[in-house]
């Protein structure tokens, strides 16, 4: 299995930092599902990277290298509150919001 460089460990950090809600298919394809505009995939960084899968496990690591994990949820609810204080009433987190297949927080909020 090859390995990235440092040099392209670096790259994917700073991919991940700019858009840090990425799926591994989002990245791979090259589109970014929140926005709805192609942004580069991350086979410009590494052929590897064409797969899936290989993308999902250095993406992981890189989430992990840069300190973005699924709690940043919480962070992106902060910055809302902060941003436009009394926007947010009230939110809630469902059991099975905690539970997805890749780990990631998907919420209901209610907005009272």
């Amino acid at each position: 299995m090859k390995r990235l460089s440092v040099q392209q460990q670096k790259k994917l950090d700073d991919y991940l930092v700019k858009y840090p809600h990425l799926t591994p298919k989002a990245a791979v394809v090259g589109n970014n599902p929140v926005m709805g505009h192609v942004i580069g995939s991350v086979t410009g960084i590494d052929p590897v990277l064409g797969k899936r899968d290989r993308t999902e496990y250095e993406l992981k690591k890189a989430r992990i290298r840069t300190g973005k994990t699924a709690g940043d949820l919480f962070e992106d609810f902060d910055r809302i509150q902060h941003d436009y204080p009394g926007y947010i009433y009230s939110a809630s987190v469902t059991l099975d919001a905690l539970l997805s297949r890749f780990g990631l927080l998907r919420c209901l909020v209610l907005l009272i």
